[in-house]
């Protein structure tokens, strides 16, 4: 929280209280997935959220589950969340609630009954364009660690081939970035900041 307090600071230095809130921030969390599932599979529906984010799945209400370590095939991670590939419900789509920016940095993959799966992960990024990591006959559940999922609007999980995919302990970071109004309200403060000290100095001077 440092930086939140110092971004602030800075700003009701300046008198930008309207910039203060679009100063960068960043708060990570982790989706786990944990107690949501008793001993079996449990259907989460259309839409599962867990800490400020939500997994969309377009297909039946079935067709995406969260299944705990003491069930189904796959015993090599914690509780982990699936999707019915490759039905209508592909891709998963994640987004942040309210529609903010984040950036995933980790996470599990898998897959439901521990054969290999394959699908891709697609970050949506806020200047447009796309990010794609393969993921390649994933089986037991290993680390994959992300790198420029920065930025981004949402995240897809589509499904390639192979058995059902899964994912768990997704590393998140919500993020707010300076919108161009406030960085051209901060660059007016400074300008009139720097006048306000001329014309100080000038009157001193005479």
């Amino acid at each position: 929280m440092t930086f939140k307090k110092t971004c602030v600071g800075v700003a009701l230095g300046f008198g930008l209280l309207a910039a203060s809130s679009e100063c960068a921030l960043a708060s990570p969390v982790t989706v786990t997935f944990e107690g949501v599932a008793g001993t079996g599979q449990t259907s989460v529906g259309n839409n599962y959220t867990e800490a400020g984010y939500t997994f969309h799945n377009p297909g039946a209400s079935s067709d995406a589950a969260i299944i705990p370590l003491s069930a189904y095939q796959n015993r090599s991670g914690s509780a982990y969340y699936t999707w019915n590939s490759p039905a209508a419900n592909n891709p998963i789509t994640l987004t942040q609630v309210g529609g903010g920016l984040f950036s995933l940095t980790q996470l599990d993959v898998g897959s439901k009954d521990d054969t290999a799966s394959t699908f891709d992960i697609i970050g949506n990024l806020a200047g447009g364009g796309t990010i794609v990591d393969h993921v390649m006959n994933a089986a037991n559940f290993s680390m994959l660690t992300l790198t420029g999922f920065d930025n981004l609007t949402s995240v897809n999980f589509k499904y390639i081939s192979g058995d059902f995919g899964a994912i768990d302990n997704l590393h998140l970071n919500n993020s707010t970035v300076p919108e161009p109004a406030s960085l051209a309200l901060a660059g007016l403060a400074l300008v009139g900041l720097g006048l306000a000290s001329r014309r100080k100095s000038a009157a001193t001077r005479a």
